[in-house]
């Protein structure tokens, strides 16, 4: 989506993202401020702001109990995914909480 309107045609970028999510549901993300999640819902117009049920503290540190956090609300529009997890962060971080 960074590249949409410029290196690539806006159109094309939107129909493509709604057909191939950003985040299908079921990925490992990191956000920017450090909490880990994993997704449970992405709607169509906020593609990029998804819904994360979120399964890991910044410090690594076990949660209390995971809890659902939604991008899209208007306190978190200062939060972004960081990155998705690779299969070998995610591997770890899932035989951690098994």
């Amino acid at each position: 989506m960074a590249g949409a309107g410029t290196r690539f045609n806006l159109e094309v970028a939107k129909a493509l993202l709604s057909r191939l999510p950003m985040y299908p549901i079921g990925t490992l993300v990191e956000l920017t401020n450090g909490f880990i999640g994993v997704v449970t819902s992405v709607s169509p117009s906020l593609p990029h702001r998804p819904v994360l049920k979120i399964l890991g503290n910044p410090d690594g540190s076990d949660l209390t109990a995971p809890f659902i956090f939604d991008l899209a609300d208007l306190e978190n529009q200062t939060l972004f995914v960081k990155e998705i997890l690779d299969d070998a962060r995610a591997a770890q971080f899932i035989s951690e909480e098994d």
